[in-house]
């Protein structure tokens, strides 16, 4: 989880994607597999958690990518219930485990925040989307 803040990962499922909570030695690590190849919309793993309305705050984790096909990549996202914070690079491809930093300032009344893995739909038919992402060490500093 975010080193002391918030709730627990909640993972809601979905036809074609399978995710998976491992130990590993660096701490626990999510695998979300797009398993066959579709067209699809998912932003079902999620984590909720406290936000310091006007501050600013970074959300640090390592992501990476294992065969992924798609046009539109994996990304991983900050909400607040109003609007998007902050939103990664997509991922794509093959890609060893990199450094992602999200840096955002919630306004008044983001007190709740979200950190969400998502995949968008495309109006391409020919968009399908399969592959493995990986998440770990995902933590949450806020600045003075």
């Amino acid at each position: 989880p975010l080193r002391g803040w918030g709730l627990d990962w909640v993972v809601f499922a979905s036809a074609g994607v399978e995710v998976e909570r491992r130990a590993a030695p660096e701490g626990h690590r999510l695998e979300v597999w797009f398993e066959r190849s579709q067209n699809l919309f998912y932003g079902g793993v999620i984590h909720d958690f406290l936000a310091a309305p006007g501050k600013a705050h970074r959300v640090r984790l390592e992501a990476a990518g294992a065969d992924i096909a798609s046009s539109t990549g994996v990304f991983v996202e900050v909400l607040s219930a109003r609007r998007q914070l902050a939103v990664s690079e997509p991922f794509l491809r093959s890609t060893g485990w990199r450094t992602v930093e999200l840096r955002f300032t919630p306004g008044p009344g983001e007190r709740l925040c979200r950190l969400r893995v998502m995949r968008p739909r495309s109006d391409r038919f020919d968009n399908q989307v399969s592959g493995r992402f990986s998440l770990r060490r995902v933590s949450l500093a806020v600045s003075d």
